[in-house]
């Protein structure tokens, strides 16, 4: 599949503020969260005043819907819980505590098989506060099984971008975890699972995440598979079904005489609005925009009212599109 997300250095202008990540923002009954699961590849890179594009074509919708562990099938059978989750369909619920600064995974109901199962020793999801450079190690069993060794480092700060929006004040939260680790005939086999969650003020979980599950041999990495979740208001719909690389904003929207484009892209673009009956509106905009954020403001004034789609295509042929409505 082709790539189509792109790590650059950081935004031009401006440096963005350290974002850190409050005990308030700890999920509470009624927060909710939805995401999408994108087919996507990304390599992700720390530091700080980062531009993270995320690209691919939506695969799927689901979300996280907290809510009081007495409301919940299983919710008995954790006792020291303090807030339970579920999946869309309701196929699970999860359960969480929070302890002092930890938010700990203690685990989850199996509502299809009407089964739970625990981490005897808990898995410690998040630390509270957390901002650049908080990093912690932890170490957690699965229902009696091994333990398993778990570290933590907020390593990277920005903005991240999906094929529909973008989201600045970013805390990524890396972790790093060996699942196997073993030696036959004298040759080195490892599987290492490298998590990228990202975070934002004001949001009660992340708002994106990226694993990456790495099979090495004697150290080298032989194979790759990815799981990507973005939060769904950062991508476009399913009925788009495109594969969409730029992430595009338009502002206002409802707009009446003049609406801003932001968007992530690189080197020569188009610029082009789209009426409903697929009619050019003007002459589109031909220019060079540098590695990060920018913006291009439009004159619609006049314009008649209803639905336009602003579409940005790349010399690549990477695209992204927003729609926005004209009163």
């Amino acid at each position: 599949m082709k790539k189509i997300l792109y790590v650059l250095s950081a935004l031009p202008g401006a440096l963005l503020a350290q974002p850190t990540i409050p005990a308030s923002d700890v999920p509470n009954p009624g927060s909710s969260l939805a995401y999408c699961h994108l087919d996507d590849t990304p390599t992700i890179t720390p530091g700080a005043d980062q531009v993270w594009f995320i690209g691919g074509t939506v695969n799927y919708y689901d979300s996280f819907d907290f809510m009081p562990t007495s409301l919940v099938p299983g919710g008995s059978n954790f006792p020291t819980a303090t807030i339970a989750f579920s999946d869309a369909a309701q196929e699970f619920y999860g359960f969480f505590a929070f302890a002092g600064a930890d938010l700990n995974y203690l685990g989850f109901f199996d509502n299809n098989n009407t089964a739970d199962y625990h981490f005897t020793n808990p898995w410690t999801y998040m630390k509270y506060p957390c901002s650049m450079g908080t990093q912690w190690t932890d170490t957690y069993a699965f229902e009696n099984g091994p333990l398993q060794t778990i570290s933590y480092v907020a390593d990277g700060y920005g903005t991240l971008i999906g094929p529909g929006g973008f989201l600045e004040n970013v805390l990524k939260v890396r972790s790093t975890e060996v699942w196997s680790d073993t030696i036959i005939n004298g040759v080195h086999l490892q599987t290492v699972d490298i998590s990228d969650r990202f975070w934002r003020p004001g949001e009660a979980f992340h708002v994106g995440f990226v694993l990456k599950t790495e099979n090495r041999v004697d150290g080298v990495v032989v194979n790759e598979n990815y799981s990507v979740e973005l939060k769904s208001s950062l991508a476009v719909g399913m009925e788009e079904n495109q594969a969409y690389a730029i992430g595009v904003q338009a502002r206002p929207n409802p707009a009446t005489d003049q609406v801003t484009l932001t968007f992530g892209a690189q080197g020569a673009v188009r610029i082009e609005v789209i009426d409903a009956l697929g009619q050019v509106m003007g002459t589109p905009v031909q220019r060079t925009v540098a590695p990060g954020v920018s913006s291009e403001e439009l004159n619609v004034q006049g314009w008649p009212a209803g639905q336009y789609c602003a579409r940005i295509t790349m010399a690549n042929g990477d695209q992204g599109s927003v729609r926005f409505i004209m009163h």
